[in-house]
């Protein structure tokens, strides 16, 4: 029978609200990033108000709540995609890139 055992890192990974690993001495911690988020959020918000065009405005509005439902529900995939969609409207804007970091994604 085979003793021996394997010891690795689990380090910058993200996991959900309820999960339990098992080892010698490991220290769990969850950290929550909601204030960080909604300060870059409505950093964005004010970007997106200061668009001239009313139609791409309101529609950079849509995208951007579009994009707070991705942070709540943790989608990813939702995110790149109206990132893009936010990108057309605004260019490289910062608050859209310091955003776009709380989802692993970069510019």
């Amino acid at each position: 029978m085979d003793n021996s055992r394997k010891i690795g890192d689990m380090s910058n990974n993200t996991f959900g609200d309820n999960i339990n690993l098992q080892g010698d001495n490991v220290r769990q911690s969850k950290l929550e990033k909601s204030g960080e988020f909604d300060q870059a959020f409505a950093s964005l918000l004010k970007d997106v108000t200061q668009i001239n065009d009313e139609t791409q405005r309101t529609q950079a509005q849509f995208f951007a709540e579009q994009l707070k439902e991705a942070y709540k529900t943790k989608d990813t995939t939702k995110a790149q995609t109206v990132i893009g969609f936010l990108k057309s409207s605004l260019g490289t804007a910062a608050s859209l890139a310091g955003v776009a970091r709380f989802f692993g994604l970069g510019f």
